[in-house]
């Protein structure tokens, strides 16, 4: 499929500058999956899924062992990483809500905005998770691929399908699907796939490329997002009793853990998913996180193509990779499913970088956050990150005398993780406190230990000074002017002044 195709549901953009690119400016494949954790990859410690692709860009890249999706949710994580703006201070705290409409007009650019004014050909290819989904956002070009929950939408994807007289993939309607809990076989052929129609397009983007221009390309594979719907070809592959143990429940929760869980069922009973949790067997739990795998065995594979497309048109060494993910997910864990949450599995993500010269592996155990891979590829590419922007490029290495704080938020609840400890409290009322290094699969509560009260104090405070900061500044268009104070205003001052809103940014 072809950029002039005018069936296409892509976003075209006027170019905002003529500028070529001089050749030291990378290109930039920025690949990001869809829910998927870290323990589930080899550079993570799992030996369960042979990676060989996701293994070899490791051996020239830097892995970032501790890297935090701090708003563990789709829209919120996304709408953070394309703005620079934190969810507070951008208003997405949910899946339901997204960007002011006018907000270029203020002077906020997303980070593809920002890379079209240094030459860059910008496209988004995949699942970006935008509403409208159409939406531009910055990109030049969009290839939209919103699925896996959306088989409604009618993207680039479904008539990819329908020229063949096929329509989206609906898991809710197979058979075993309430039976496995949302654990089924995907009933077509790998070409038919959402994954492999992503990397079929993002190929084909990388090969019409012309020389002399650099591209910044961000791919969204929608897997292994639920349903956990592998074909047999790559599940089979799982050697299933290597892959991360079973966290459980707590027996005997207390009050705030059951009406958390409780929210938890009622949540996934909805429409939208449409399964009850209250009873998830062993066996079930098991087979979901075989297929989440063999969904993440096929992403691997399509990886790959994506790579040696790459090498093909000569641009592999000229390019800056980014592999991760917008959060993680349970899968099974706690008995549940998802994430929405701030335990380990639903914020601990894969990243990966290799910048375009890099040869050889290093590893950062400093927490680092998802958001800053956009002030990585501003960096990378020359471009100044604007002082509204709320993230610094990520690390090249550890700096063991720094301690730093990453604040978590939701609609439904706050964290700070501080070296090994992590304090989240919750709207419902549950709080936690985990000591990361002594206890990683955070099932001792320790914040109503008295032991660790002026740990707990600490960390509350930390976090409630970060909520206030953020809120003040995620209002600043509903100020009344910039610098002088009304009350020095001699315009203020007589009769018919009028308000400028939603008042710009100061100039940079």
């Amino acid at each position: 499929m072809h950029a002039d195709n005018s069936s296409r549901l892509m976003a075209q953009i006027a170019p905002t500058s003529k500028s070529i690119l001089m050749p030291e400016n990378p290109n930039i494949l920025f690949v990001m999956c869809d829910q998927l954790r870290a323990d589930f990859l080899s550079m993570y410690g799992c030996a369960a899924i042979s990676t060989p692709n996701l293994d070899a860009l490791s051996e020239q890249s830097t892995i970032y062992s501790n890297a935090i999706s701090p708003y563990p949710l789709c829209v919120p994580a996304r709408a953070a990483l394309l703005t620079g703006l934190n969810p507070l201070q951008s208003g997405v705290l949910t899946n339901h809500q997204w960007l002011r409409t006018d907000r270029s007009t203020i002077g906020y650019k997303t980070w593809p905005d920002l890379l079209r004014t240094k030459g860059y050909r910008t496209a988004s290819i995949g699942k970006m998770h935008f509403h409208p989904f159409e939406a531009a956002e910055g990109f030049d070009e969009r290839i939209i691929a919103e699925d896996k929950r959306w088989p409604k939408v009618h993207d680039d994807y479904a008539e990819f399908l329908a020229q063949s007289g096929r329509k989206k993939f609906d898991a809710r309607t197979h058979p075993d699907y309430k039976k496995n809990k949302g654990s089924v076989v995907y009933p077509d052929t790998v070409e038919t796939t959402v994954d492999h129609f992503v990397a079929n397009e993002t190929i084909e983007f990388i090969q019409r490329q012309p020389e002399g221009r650099s591209f910044a390309v961000m791919v969204g594979f929608p897997s292994p997002h639920c349903p956990y719907d592998a074909l047999p070809e790559f599940a089979n592959t799982v050697d299933t009793e290597k892959l991360p143990e079973l966290i459980h429940r707590s027996a005997q929760p207390t009050q705030e853990e059951e009406s958390f869980y409780q929210n938890f069922l009622e949540n996934h009973r909805k429409d939208w998913h449409s399964l009850d949790y209250e009873e998830f067997t062993l066996a079930q739990r098991l087979s979901i996180r075989k297929q989440y795998a063999g969904l993440i065995k096929q992403i691997d594979e399509e990886f790959g193509r994506i790579v040696q497309a790459c090498k093909d048109k000569g641009v592999w060494e000229n390019t800056l990779v980014v592999f991760t993910s917008d959060h993680g997910d349970h899968v099974g864990d706690r008995s549940m499913v998802g994430k929405g949450d701030f335990y380990q599995e639903s914020i601990h993500i894969p990243l990966i970088v290799k910048a375009a010269d890099q040869q050889t592996s290093s590893r950062v155990d400093a927490p680092v956050e998802l958001q800053q891979v956009a002030a990585t590829l501003l960096e990378s590419s020359g471009s100044m990150i604007p002082a509204w922007w709320h993230y610094t490029p990520l690390p090249l290495s550890d700096r063991p005398d720094v301690t730093r704080d990453i604040f978590g938020i939701l609609g439904n609840g706050c964290m700070v993780q501080r070296g090994s400890w992590k304090f989240v409290s919750y709207q419902l009322g549950l709080t936690e406190l985990f000591n990361l290094d002594e206890d990683p699969t955070e099932t001792t509560n320790l914040a109503d230990h008295p032991e660790y009260l002026e740990i707990r104090l600490k960390l509350e405070a930390s976090v409630r000074k970060w909520l206030m900061q953020s809120a003040l500044s995620g209002h600043h268009e509903k100020q009344l002017t910039h610098g002088i104070a009304l009350c020095e205003s001699d315009s203020f001052a007589q009769r018919g002044w009028e308000r400028n809103y939603p008042l710009p940014l100061p100039p940079q």
